[in-house]
């Protein structure tokens, strides 16, 4: 083997090929010796007469170097970055030429092998250690501060919360109601005997209100607040058990304080998110929020079932007869399947009517 690198030097030729003897194959590209800084234009020869690597000048047509294939290295591609050939010595070949491959033929394994090595087995430990922790945090701490800091949140801050959600519900709805003053107070005595029914701790100032709307709703509030769409009033009016137990179901979130929680789950969700993946541009934190609100859809469900189940005890507790939040429940779901326009379950805050309804009638047997 020649381990000399100096264009200048008389090197003996590389054998002259045989007419109709197999041409070598050529990359060209920049030839850099070992200790020094200067560049030579030069190619890269695999000769089949012989099976040998040649470094060949393109100014003179000298050889350079030559050695057996298996004592170079071609490293691995880099995006466009020029390829480089390691050869002994410490000499060094760059070219970017794609045909470079074709002189050393690399394996599936080692195309593949380069990228396992610059991904070490420990940061694959440590990236699924961070995985899971993560999991560990979002199931287990972030609701546990949720809930302590749900119940530390004294009455007053609760009561505030109220005001400013009732101001940004009036930009959109009206709560001046055009019920008639019978059916407002029907609803107002369901909702009193209810609050007797329940713990003296939990009998703090419960507020109704009526929002003129079509469409068949009722909602809570973390400071005690009630809202109850017209829409649901005149479609249950003939079924106060109904009326009963949805107002039963929403004591559960106020006493519960599900929406509290979920407030303060959400929040925590978002640092978490943020605490990985740090510093975010616009359009990714978008995204990040977006999942911190799939992620909270868990947390909501949860609430939801356990309200399902205060409202069928507390309706019970109270006289009403508790198969009345069944009957409400399986008047959605028909109208829902009618018009098919129930979400998936995992994209909903609340669980499909079918499941609620199977846990409620669990529930009564």
């Amino acid at each position: 083997m020649n381990t000399e690198f100096d264009p200048g030097a008389a090197q003996p030729p590389g054998a002259a090929q045989p007419p109709g003897a197999a041409q070598p194959l050529c990359v060209s590209g920049q030839a850099l010796r070992y200790g020094t800084s200067a560049v030579h234009e030069a190619r890269l020869e695999l000769r089949p007469s012989d099976g040998r690597l040649y470094l060949i000048a393109q100014a003179n047509k000298e050889q350079l170097f030559d050695c057996e294939p298996r004592q170079a290295k071609l490293e691995p591609a880099l995006g466009s970055t020029p390829r480089r050939v390691k050869l002994p010595g410490g000499h060094l070949f760059v070219t970017q030429d794609p045909n470079i491959a074709r002189l050393f033929p690399e394996s599936r394994r080692a195309r593949v092998v380069p990228i396992l090595e610059r991904f070490s087995y420990l940061s694959l430990v440590m990236l699924v250690g961070i995985i899971l922790a993560a999991w560990m945090i979002w199931r287990t701490a972030v609701p546990m501060a949720a809930h302590v800091a749900a119940w530390a949140t004294p009455q007053s801050w609760l009561d505030r919360m109220d005001q400013v959600s009732l101001a940004t519900l009036r930009q959109g709805w009206s709560l001046d109601s055009d019920l008639p003053s019978a059916q407002k107070q029907q609803v107002q005595g369901l909702l009193d005997n209810l609050v007797a029914a329940l713990p003296p701790k939990d009998r703090i100032g419960y507020d109704l209100y009526f929002a003129d709307a079509s469409m068949i709703n009722a909602f809570a509030l973390p400071g005690g607040s009630l809202v109850v769409t017209d829409g649901l009033v005149e479609e249950f009016a003939a079924d106060p058990d109904a009326i009963a137990g949805v107002l039963a179901h929403e004591l559960g979130h106020v006493v519960e304080r599900h929406g509290l929680k979920n407030v303060y789950s959400s929040a925590g969700t978002y640092l978490l998110v943020l605490a990985m993946f740090g510093d975010v541009g616009p359009i990714f934190e978008d995204v990040l929020v977006n999942t911190t609100v799939l992620l909270d859809l868990a947390y909501s469900r949860e609430y939801e079932q356990a309200a399902d189940d205060f409202g069928l005890a507390l309706a019970s507790k109270a006289g009403f007869e508790p198969s009345g939040l069944i009957d409400f429940f399986e008047r959605l779901n028909s109208e829902a399947g009618q018009r098919g326009v129930a979400p998936p379950e995992w994209l909903s805050t609340h669980p499909s009517f079918k499941r609620r309804l199977e846990r409620l009638r669990e529930q009564l047997r």
